[in-house]
């Protein structure tokens, strides 16, 4: 894969796109996909300024807002001082989930001479499931 992207440019002018995908890069489309996206979204985490509004579900309690401050922002607009933080914890586990996509080392840490860790795989499984699918949830929300 070839993927040129040029910077937004002032006025008139389009971006210059140039893509080139080759057969291989099709083999593993969500490890390719995994490699492109894991950098952006390291890179956006670092740059980003804003953040868009999160599902209270989709964080830890630890993270959620209390009812006095839901009935504030209803009332007046003004976040609570988590609102980043929670944005802050859904990068986390999109990052989480490509990161593991990316390794395969991983799941050879679930293997030893006691036999196979199902449990452990399966939570850790579940955790990149769930990563992807804030990933596709939050997919709108990934500007700055």
């Amino acid at each position: 894969m070839k993927v040129t992207l040029g910077p937004y440019p002032e006025g008139e002018e389009e971006r210059v796109v140039d893509i080139q995908v080759e057969d291989h890069d099709t083999w593993n489309v969500d490890h390719t996909l995994s490699m492109i996206a894991l950098p952006l979204l390291k890179k956006f985490r670092e740059m980003t300024q804003g953040a868009p509004c999160v599902d209270f579900e989709d964080v830890p309690r630890s993270l959620r807002p209390s009812e006095e401050e839901i009935l504030h922002y209803k009332e007046t607009g003004e976040s609570d001082d988590k609102w980043f933080d929670r944005w802050d914890w859904i990068l986390g586990e999109m990052i989480f989930a490509h990161e593991h996509i990316v390794s395969d080392e991983w799941e050879d840490k679930y293997h030893s001479e006691d036999g196979f860790d199902v449990e452990g795989y399966k939570k850790i499984s579940d955790r990149r499931q769930r990563g992807l699918e804030l990933f596709g949830k939050y997919y709108t929300g990934l500007w700055d």
